[in-house]
């Protein structure tokens, strides 16, 4: 019985990590310079594990960046942006997160079309796949919003403001980083926050806003600096919510 029992764990285990690799492969198609899958899954052990400590989300974001899968570089990107004192990184990750929306939301001719995920995967509740939940609730934010063509600060703070509303009507997956935008949307900075989030891929438009809304952008950095984000799980991790 004990030998049969080994031989059921190590082919599980063997299947288990056929599956890891698959995925890996699969978001990575087309890359000249593909992560291997080994590599790629233990930076998602290690910021698992270590999921309260900044520099984990640095290198992940990036990684799922390069990837069809910008849900995950966006989310681990807004993580580190508030974790991290390192403030020539923050502005450059801000940038970034900013980048990754605009490359990911694309008009053609009048029509919108919103690319963040290629490969979403089943949730371990049992639920819809959160990588489709979040792209689907990023495409009904944009509706009507005339200012993602071209994206602007000011309409993504109007599109992320709309996703947080509709993934709280609509009982989507409660995380530490839902709780936390609703925490600032809640304390009435949310499109402060955003501003300060995106600030350097729209310089000028950016520093036209605070012209006009220096007190509520002086209250937010106030509010930040008495209420900093700390993670109590890593329950918004890719490897998380997966089944």
């Amino acid at each position: 019985m004990k030998s049969r029992f080994a031989l059921l764990v190590v082919a599980t285990f063997v299947t288990s990590l056929a599956i890891a690799a698959s995925y890996y492969e699969a978001i990575q198609e087309g890359l000249a310079n593909p992560l291997p899958a080994k590599q790629f899954r233990q930076l998602e052990k290690a910021a698992t594990k270590n999921f309260a400590n900044a520099d984990q989300y640095y290198g992940l974001a990036r990684r799922f960046g390069d990837t069809t899968e910008k849900v995950w570089a966006i989310i681990y990107g807004e993580v580190f942006c508030n974790l991290t004192q390192d403030e020539t990184l923050q502005a450059e990750m801000g940038r970034q997160v900013f980048e990754w929306f605009s490359d990911s939301i694309k008009f053609n001719g009048g029509k919108m079309t919103v690319d963040l995920t290629h490969h979403a995967q089943l949730s371990s509740s049992g639920g819809p796949p959160f990588e489709t939940s979040f792209e689907l609730s990023i495409v009904f934010g944009a509706l009507g919003n005339s200012e993602l063509d071209p994206l602007t600060i000011a309409g993504l703070a109007k599109l992320r403001r709309k996703q947080l509303a509709i993934w709280k009507q609509r009982q989507l997956p409660v995380t530490q980083v839902t709780n936390w935008q609703q925490s600032i949307t809640a304390a009435s900075h949310y499109e402060a926050y955003n501003y300060w989030l995106f600030r350097h891929a729209r310089r000028t438009e950016f520093d036209a806003w605070v012209l006009e809304h220096q007190t509520e952008y002086e209250a937010w950095l106030e509010w930040r600096s008495k209420n900093v984000m700390q993670l109590a799980s890593p329950d918004f991790h890719r490897v998380r919510l997966a089944g």
